[in-house]
């Protein structure tokens, strides 16, 4: 999947990153627990309770689930959402052709840009899941890049 953004970014000179893990079983309408794993000297969100706290500045959002299935038609749908706020950029569902009972990353990703004037936050939020499936949260990861 290829995600261009609608606006188009800022001019950076400096990228930074910051890599997350999740917890938490999902459930449609609520958001997954956030962990951060590691960040770029420059860069460090804070977590509050399911908020990804960031502070100002131009962001690339990626997060990639991994799923068990019980069957072939179960599906999980993820996006990112701004704190009191709406939706974000692209959903993300796993693929439908992995076999039942397997544990695999999704080929698919939520991406979303954002662009906050003052401190925000972000969360990753289930907006539908079947009956029969399990977020792996061992191999379900997020990089938020500050590129603004």
């Amino acid at each position: 999947m290829t995600y261009e953004p609608s606006a188009n970014t800022q001019r950076s000179t400096q990228t930074d990153a910051a890599f997350l893990t999740f917890s938490g079983s999902p459930s449609a309408g609520n958001p997954l627990t956030p962990t951060l794993v590691g960040s770029s000297s420059g860069f460090t969100p804070t977590i509050s309770s399911n908020d990804i706290q960031l502070p100002a500045g131009e962001y690339m959002l990626r997060f990639t689930a991994a799923i068990t299935r019980s069957a072939a038609d179960r599906n999980i749908v993820y996006q990112w959402r701004e704190v009191g706020g709406a939706l974000l950029g692209v959903a993300g569902a796993t693929n439908r052709e992995i076999a039942p009972g397997s544990q695999n990353a999704s080929l698919d990703s939520a991406d979303a840009h954002l662009v906050l004037s003052s401190p925000g936050s972000v969360q990753v939020e289930t907006t539908s899941v079947d009956a029969g499936v399990t977020l792996n949260t061992s191999d379900s990861h997020a990089v938020i890049w500050r590129v603004g």
